[in-house]
């Protein structure tokens, strides 16, 4: 799971109130002990839970008591102690929201409106320019720029681009069409997919007669992680 999944999914939030799927919970805790930002959210969150949880414990007993009754009354749920409950709930989710959930989001809009210069590698050329293999400095955090150029053919209806991790691990695969391929195409690297290595870009053609792919080119770069100061 990237940070981009995490944000959409309300992953942080859902975490915290048990609300996620196995599998995905199992993808989630795997990302945020990586993600600086998620790991924050939860710890956040866990303290906020904790100190609702004391509040509520340490409630006089008494003004939990209700009466039973054999019969639940229509509007049973405005009993005191469910009163109570109800209250602390909404007030965990206000406080929730604006101590964590309003803050992410600004952060994030601010990220997204503010100008940045991303680092950039150019694979337009291919590694052939006496045989160098283009390199970035990355942070971990900033996205990466990839421009490169697609050999295009008449006999194919499409093109498909497919980032390799050092591991061999896909990244990321994107189509592009025709009229896209015919201009150099510019992508965008996750920050928090980066990691330190050799990556690959394959790019493959797809035949208007159908089959599968066809591979037309693979670019290298290497990824160095740390300041991007040198």
């Amino acid at each position: 799971m990237n940070h981009e999944v995490a944000i959409s999914l309300s992953a942080s939030e859902k975490y915290l109130l048990n609300e996620l799927p196995g599998d995905v919970r199992d993808e989630f805790e795997e990302h945020f002990f990586e993600c600086e930002q998620c790991a924050m959210d939860v710890k956040a969150g866990a303290a906020l839970l904790q100190q609702v949880k004391r509040e509520l414990n340490a409630t006089p007993e008494t003004e939990l008591r209700v009466e039973r009754q054999p019969v639940r009354p229509r509007w049973y749920w405005l009993r005191p102690a469910m009163g109570l409950a109800a209250m602390a709930a909404m007030a965990l989710v206000i406080v929730y929201q604006n101590a964590i959930v309003f803050p992410r989001l600004k952060r994030e809009s601010n990220l997204v409106s503010a100008p940045a210069i991303l680092p950039a590698v150019s694979l337009v050329g291919g590694t052939s320019r006496g045989g160098l293999v283009p390199g970035v400095v990355a942070n971990g955090q900033t996205p990466i720029l990839l421009s490169v150029d697609v050999p295009t053919e008449d006999r194919f209806s499409g093109y498909e681009l497919s980032l390799l991790a050092p591991s061999g691990e896909l990244v990321w695969k994107i189509a592009a069409s025709p009229d896209q391929a015919s201009n150099t195409i510019h992508l965008e690297v996750p920050g928090n997919r980066i990691q330190a290595g050799d990556f690959s870009l394959v790019v493959q053609g797809t035949a208007k007669t159908g089959g599968s792919p066809v591979d037309l080119v693979r670019y290298g770069f290497h990824v160095k992680v740390g300041s991007q100061s040198q």
